[in-house]
């Protein structure tokens, strides 16, 4: 290994040891049925996926976007009319990487695969086989991506939304996602289906 590789090596696993940290913090745990919030700059009738560019390659389908802080939300409803919508959301199948590590996780990188949950052991695996980003090989991830593997542990929106993982998400049969990076740990799930309006309320009202 040269020596620019063994520094990179030593700075990912101090990364991945701080990312296994606040991994732990950040994971929700959330359920299926609880209550989020959505902002509007003005009321509609009816949650819909578009397709459009997020991240990643190409446009995509949009999932639909919900925080469990009502202050966030607020953020985006922006106007005169501008709306907060209280949902529920209901998913079968959540993608939190703390469903990743059968404990705490392990600083060590790569990471010891028997620490790796079963979903944990799939995500790296399709990684490193190149079936989610396909010019990325086990080789390329182990040395010149270990960051990757951090910003998953941290679900950083700019890398769960990308085109390429969100598919990697729905062919294994998740319908829901935690991301973090913008504010609190918030969630999209991909189908209007998911959403149960309870209330739309003025973003200038007192409440």
């Amino acid at each position: 290994m040269s020596a620019h590789l063994a520094i990179g090596a030593v700075a990912a696993i101090a990364a991945l040891g701080a990312a296994c940290g606040r991994r732990q913090q950040a994971g929700s745990r959330a359920v299926s049925g609880s209550t989020w919030y959505h902002g509007a700059p003005e009321p509609f009738e009816a949650f819909e996926v578009r397709h459009g560019l997020t991240f990643g390659q190409g446009a995509s389908e949009v999932p639909l976007f919900f925080s469990p802080s009502r202050s966030f939300a607020e953020g985006y409803a922006v106007g005169p009319d501008a709306v907060v919508y209280t949902v529920r959301l209901r998913w079968r199948k959540i993608f939190d990487s703390g469903d990743l590590y059968v404990d705490d996780g392990s600083p060590y990188w790569p990471p010891e695969l028997g620490s790796l949950t079963a979903a944990g052991r799939k995500l790296y695996d399709d990684l490193a086989s190149g079936r989610v980003f396909p010019e990325l090989d086990e080789e390329g991830l182990v040395e010149g991506h270990p960051s990757l593997w951090q910003n998953i542990l941290r679900m950083d929106y700019d890398l769960i939304e990308t085109t390429e993982l969100k598919n990697w998400l729905k062919s294994n049969g998740y319908d829901a996602a935690l991301v973090t990076g913008d504010g609190p740990t918030n969630v999209f799930v991909f189908s209007p289906d998911q959403v149960e309006i309870v209330s739309v309320d003025p973003r200038w009202s007192s409440h």
